[in-house]
Parts: C-alpha cells; structure tokens; sequence
C-alpha cells in the first residue's frame, strides 16, 4: 500500500479477523448465512490489491 495509506492494512486485518468468526460461527446454516463472513475477508483484500496495482502503474 502507498505510504499514505498504512492504516488500511490494520484495517483490512481487523475485517478480515472479524469475517473469520462470522464465517466460522454461520458455518452450519449454510452457503447464506456464510457470506458476510466471506464478504468481510474477500473484499478488503481486492480492494488493497486493486489500489497496489494502480499506484504502481501511476508510477506514484
């Protein structure tokens, strides 16, 4: 991440924690109740990737 964003990865850590339990504890009632919990995981992380990627090709 740019130097400018560093609390984003904490963030993203912390979302990603948090999607885990959801994951983990909705985990018997099915592929639904799951999706927060992935959502919380997925998310945060394409979302670092895509800003990477993009500061990279900015030349920034």
């Amino acid at each position: 991440m740019p130097g400018s964003t560093m609390s984003v990865p904490l963030l993203a850590a912390l979302l990603f924690a948090l999607g885990r339990v959801l994951f983990f504890a909705s985990y018997e009632k099915g592929a639904p109740w799951r999706g927060t919990g992935f959502a919380l995981t997925f998310y945060p992380t394409i979302f670092m990737l895509v800003v990477v990627l993009i500061t990279l090709m900015a030349g920034l």
